[in-house]
């Protein structure tokens, strides 16, 4: 799931005929038999190998995240249908497929490769996108959920205790290697080069908050139920905590050096993915306590404010519980608010590469029906977890206040996400394509 306005820059080699002929000439001057080109096949492999073994990219996880938050949004519509039930599942056995592919690749690559297992721990450019395979696997899990409901609730819940170590393991060690500990061959950060992409790893947390929150009440005991939501508002209150950090010094890079350039201009989208998750969660967290609070009314009996309020036990617990709806559902509320703004600005920064006057003809089709337009690359699917995150935290709020107007942004997000995710596939497909026919066109000439 990579993007290339998200990754580092990276010298792609592919063998063509003038490396044969370098090879052979060599082999000539040894006295040694002249050597076949080779094929196309070969070609391919190389290619392949060099990209998504030698050079493989935790980034490249992002399409996971971008199917499996489209998979939820079409199977859990504000406005329901069957087909969309069916599209849902399709995207869900996709992000499986993308999940696999990239797990099976990640692991090669870190125990094959030299230095990749450290550089996906410590290098700036590449470590927090570590958070993207974690909020992959989230995203399968809560998917299952919905397929699966209370029926396997405790393989959910095992599953979910681990994307807690993964979320952990991603916001607090590689973040600290990462960006806190100094070393010999590390550089200090110039301002210029906080991206949004240092969020990534503390969105995970918000991610797996929400997973908590969402099947915390199917659980069979209560002791489980309350373990699971203190759990899930820890890693929220964690991760709201560090984001607004972080996202203070990146619109301090934004009033200094201004958006960022076309090749990182989507990334300006990232900011909007741990508001709307942090909203979701907490909004899902107001509403286990409305339910659980009552429930345990009579271990209120031994807190002291109780006693004061001139209520019986019974009517303290509801009181207590609809305080705490309220505060977690404005709480929510103004995040969704914050990503109102965010959505604008990611809108207006891309919108200023389209419509300048003097556009990078290496970054803008010049011709053809998309002329005008940015060239597609990995980095349009920065857009999409972003947008699914807003489509969800809108559609709860609605849902939980029976408010038809955030159902209604909710859909229209949700809308934008999914054409988008589909949009990335078709271009990855093309990509993908075009790199397959070059290795097969190149012997041809």
């Amino acid at each position: 799931m990579a993007a290339n306005s998200l990754q580092p820059a990276q010298h792609h080699h592919s063998f063509t005929e003038s490396d044969v002929e370098t090879e052979n000439t060599k082999l000539d001057s040894h006295a040694s038999p002249p050597q076949k080109p080779y094929s196309s096949w070969n070609r391919l492999h190389h290619k392949a190998s060099h990209k998504l073994v030698n050079n493989f990219l935790p980034a490249y996880f992002v399409n996971v995240m971008a199917t499996g938050i489209s998979a939820a949004i079409c199977y859990h519509f504000p406005y329901p249908a069957a087909w969309l039930r069916v599209v849902g599942l399709i995207l869900w056995a996709l992000g499986i497929f993308f999940f696999l592919c990239g797990t099976v690749l990640m692991v090669i690559s870190a125990s094959t490769v030299r230095g990749n297992l450290v550089k996906f721990h410590t290098d700036p450019k590449v470590a927090p996108f570590m958070g993207c395979f974690a909020m992959g696997y989230n995203s399968m899990v809560n998917m299952l959920y919905f397929v699966t409901g209370p029926s396997f609730i405790i393989g959910i819940f095992v599953l979910w205790w681990v994307s807690v170590f993964l979320c952990v393991y991603t916001a607090v060690v590689i973040f600290y290697f990462t960006f806190l500990v100094k070393t010999s061959t590390k550089k200090h950060f110039s301002p210029e080069n906080f991206h949004a992409t240092l969020l990534l790893p503390i969105v995970a947390l918000t991610v797996t908050s929400s997973a908590g929150q969402l099947f915390a009440m199917d659980l069979p005991h209560r002791n489980l139920q309350v373990l699971t939501v203190v759990v899930s508002y820890v890693l929220w209150a964690n991760a709201m905590a560090m984001s607004f950090i972080v996202l203070s010094l990146i619109f301090y890079k934004y009033l200094v050096h201004k958006i960022p350039n076309t090749t990182m201009v989507f990334t300006t989208f990232i900011p909007i993915g741990f508001l709307g998750q942090g909203a979701f969660s907490i909004l899902l967290c107001g509403n286990n306590l409305h339910q659980l609070v009552p429930a345990m009314a009579a271990k209120l009996a031994g807190l002291e404010f109780t006693h004061n309020m001139g209520q019986t036990l019974s009517e303290a617990a509801t009181s207590i519980a609809t305080v705490l709806m309220v505060v977690c559902s404005l709480t929510g509320l103004f995040l969704i608010s914050f990503g109102y703004f965010n959505t604008c600005i990611a809108v207006a920064s891309v919108l200023t590469k389209v419509l300048t006057k003097n556009p990078n003809p290496e970054h803008v089709c010049t011709s053809g029906p998309f002329e005008g337009m940015i060239r597609f690359n990995k980095g349009f699917w920065a857009m999409t977890f972003p947008l699914g995150t807003m489509a969800i935290s809108n559609s709860e709020l609605g849902k939980m206040y029976g408010m038809e107007t955030f159902k209604a942004v909710g859909a229209v997000y949700g809308v934008a996400t999914v054409v988008v995710t589909v949009g990335c596939c078709l271009g990855f497909l093309y990509h993908l394509a075009r790199d397959v026919v070059e290795c097969f066109t190149e012997e041809a000439h």
